[in-house]
């Protein structure tokens, strides 16, 4: 992956305290994470707060945007909603081989000048998308659902008559197994 310079803190030469930082971007962002093709496109407002302590950092990101999806319940393009608030934990330690790799706390050295915020950015988005991608899209004008496809649906839902011979062809197929 590349390295995104407006993403590199100078952790080296902050004070001691909490700074806060605000980053807005799109998919131009998403292209220096090949790793995730189904995550191509969207739009983020990050909040950042970064505390700085003589042995870790906190990073607290705020993350508000929009990821391009295609809807569970009636497969069109929607501009689905994400929000999340994650916590990150990077602890200065300088025997770097004995470190335990949780995955819940990160460790540098602690002569690090520069800290890479763009990953921890990349993985809130990832966290936040959620695995049923629908939303109360009903109220935006125009709706992006298909309603041919939620019109198909309830057809379905209300002909009780179609599930009854279903399960009528499936019980006479097994009879016929059951002589043969």
């Amino acid at each position: 992956m590349n390295t995104l310079k407006e993403f590199l803190l100078p952790v080296s030469g902050l004070a001691l305290g909490i700074h806060q930082f605000e980053y807005h971007f799109d998919e131009k962002f998403l292209t220096f994470f090949e790793e995730s093709p189904k995550i191509n496109e969207g739009e983020f407002d990050f909040n950042v707060t970064f505390e700085k302590q003589s042995s870790m950092f906190i990073f607290d990101i705020l993350l508000n945007g929009k990821v391009n999806s295609n809807c569970d319940r009636c497969t069109a393009d929607i501009k689905l909603p994400v929000q999340t608030e994650q916590q990150f934990i990077v602890k200065l330690k300088a025997d770097e081989e004995s470190h335990d790799e949780t995955g819940e706390v990160i460790y540098v050295s602690p002569t690090i000048e520069k800290f890479d915020l763009s990953k921890l950015l990349y993985e809130s988005i990832c966290l936040s998308i959620p695995l049923i991608k629908t939303y109360n899209c009903e109220n935006e004008t125009p709706s992006p659902c298909d309603m041919d496809v939620l019109n198909k649906l309830n057809s379905n839902e209300e002909s009780p008559s179609d599930e009854k011979s279903v399960w009528a062809d499936l019980t006479e197929i097994k009879n016929k197994l059951k002589n043969t």
